[in-house]
Parts: structure tokens; sequence; C-alpha cells
């Protein structure tokens, strides 16, 4: 991501800044990752939130949530950041994306090279 972003309840998660889109899958402009090819694939998604927020963000495949992380410096004077990892099979065609939680999806992602980078990143195993 090459900035902080304010997000809001529901909303995708667009890391626009891209250093690898092998397969070129990715679309930085919409936040939505597209299948290419089948296989066994680890996803992971590092965010980091302002101080004194707290926030969900959830791993979405074809409109079902198969990941979930949550990142909370409420109640503090540091910023927090959360590392998720999910590991299955994906499928040509199926769309992929970081979408903030619904109850606990507002706020702001930081990303600022002084901070901290949030960042998303998957590979193929097989």
């Amino acid at each position: 991501m090459s900035s902080s972003k304010a997000v809001t309840p529901d909303s995708a998660v667009i890391y626009d800044h891209e250093t690898l889109n092998s397969g070129d899958g990715y679309n930085t402009e919409t936040g939505l990752y597209t299948v290419p090819e089948s296989g066994l694939c680890v996803l992971t998604w590092t965010t980091i939130c302002e101080i004194n927020d707290a926030f969900q963000t959830v791993l979405v495949v074809d409109e079902a949530v198969r990941g979930s992380s949550w990142t909370d410096a409420n109640k503090t004077v540091e910023y927090h950041q959360t590392t998720a990892v999910v590991v299955f099979t994906l499928n040509p065609g199926d769309h992929v994306f970081i979408r903030m939680g619904h109850a606990y999806g507002h706020g702001r992602i930081v990303s600022q090279s002084y901070i901290g980078i949030s960042t998303i990143s998957g590979w193929k195993l097989d």
C-alpha cells in the first residue's frame, strides 16, 4: 500500500502498489486478485492500525470469508500490526480480496515507510 488510507466497514482494501504480480492477476485499482490457475496457495496480509484505533480485516474468496485478522491499538499510544496467513486450494477465475470487517471495519490503515507498510502477498505451493 503506497500510503495510509481511511477505510469504512465492508469496503475492499486496495493495495495500490505492487512489486511483483506474476501472472498479472492482481488489479491495483480494485484490490481484486483473479486466480490464473489452480493450486494450493498461501495468502498473507499485514495491516497496521492507527494509534487508538481497532478494526477487523477479512480475506474473501468468491464472496466467502476464508480468513480474518483483528488489529487493535485501542487505548494505547502505539501503532499495532497484525499479520494473518491462510493456506487453501484456489481455482482459475476465483476472486480474492481483503475487505474491512462489518462491525469493526472503519479507521485508518497505516502504510508509511518510517512506521511500517501494510501489504498482501501470496504464492502457489504446488
